[in-house]
């Protein structure tokens, strides 16, 4: 029995090092734009039958769903709180500029342009919005 949980455990660890080091190991990650329809992805994956998405127990998982047909997703942080609050962008048509980790499908938000406007980060707001001047 202590031998089958030694294993067991020594393979999750394996399995978390492959996973982290594969992550970070994205050689390919990129600055670029990219443009599509913010969505939940779950939702969007449960209307097609291909999912069991409880978005009203967990929450939505905003995501940008690509021209190209690629699904990306965020980097969780101030720049990119607004595409991921469900309600706010979800169905609009945005521009995303950021850096893309192409192997985990994720795009650290540096701007984003929803509806003509573009959404910048502030250092002295500390928060993203259009352009502003401060007095």
């Amino acid at each position: 029995m202590k031998r089958s949980s030694s294993i067991y455990f020594l393979s999750v660890i394996l399995l978390l090092g492959l996973f982290t080091l594969a992550v970070s190991g994205d050689k390919t990650a990129t600055r670029r734009t990219v443009t599509g329809q913010l969505t939940c992805i779950d939702c969007a994956l449960s209307m097609k039958g291909d999912a069991r998405g409880q978005c009203q127990t967990y929450g939505h998982e905003a995501g940008l769903v690509a021209q190209d047909g690629k699904i990306y997703t965020f980097v969780r942080n101030d720049r990119s709180r607004q595409l991921r609050e469900h309600g706010t962008y979800t169905g609009k048509t945005v521009t995303v500029k950021g850096t893309i980790f192409t192997k985990a499908n994720r795009i650290d938000v540096e701007s984003f342009t929803v509806a003509g406007q573009k959404m910048e980060w502030c250092s002295k707001c500390s928060a993203m919005g259009p352009d502003h001047q401060h007095k």
